[in-house]
């Protein structure tokens, strides 16, 4: 493109037009383009003088669309920097995270024997590497410790304490529960969802 030669004779330019190529959105490492722009148009060319020389001036080409990309399978942009593409091999996560605190405190804790936190629900996730779990609260190591798998259809599962591991969940006079959902970072949303959670403790 370009608005060339002098006007000195006629006053007048002939306009310029954009032939660009097809896109203008940059390439980006281990990513397909879901892009839609490209340059287009025409731009007016206008008769300048200058130092007692006319020229022909343009303005510039338009860039409609917008750049977008996805990572490519078994990529991922953990990073969430869009400008270095799908820069990792291994996914890093998102945390959903719901927790549920029971009152110990009614027990003779001497005289349990078993411990058991169920939950009737499941997850669902729009796409992308995904996973969810059961989790305790750990009161001898002071951790969180991720436990059984929560599934996608909605079903009752259930973390079962008994013997010497009833006292790693009681932490003074409660006892912590937890849902966690696991999301990969490439755009895609997870959802935890239960009917209901419930604690049956057997003494």
């Amino acid at each position: 493109m370009g608005c060339t030669g002098s006007c000195e004779e006629t006053g007048q330019c002939s306009p310029a037009y954009c032939y660009a190529p097809a896109q203008w959105c940059n390439s980006l490492p281990n990513t397909t383009s879901t892009s839609s722009c490209a340059e287009a148009g025409s731009v007016s060319c206008v008769c300048r003088i200058f130092m007692h020389t006319a020229s022909c001036l343009h303005g510039s080409c338009t860039q409609p669309g917008s750049c977008s990309y996805k990572c490519n399978s078994g990529f991922y942009d953990t990073n969430l920097i869009t400008s270095d593409g799908c820069e990792n091999s291994t996914p890093s996560y998102l945390f959903t995270f719901q927790r549920y605190t029971f009152d110990l405190s009614q027990f003779s804790w001497s005289y349990v024997t078993q411990v058991k936190f169920c939950l009737q629900g499941n997850y669902s996730s729009t796409g992308g590497t995904s996973s969810s779990n059961m989790m305790y609260y750990n009161a001898t190591s002071s951790l969180w410790v991720r436990s059984t798998a929560i599934p996608t259809s909605n079903g009752l599962t259930c973390l079962t304490f008994t013997g010497s591991s009833l006292n790693n969940i009681k932490s003074g006079t409660t006892a912590y529960f937890a849902l966690r959902g696991n999301q990969s970072l490439t755009g895609y949303a997870l959802a935890l969802s239960s009917d209901y959670a419930y604690l049956i403790v057997t003494q």
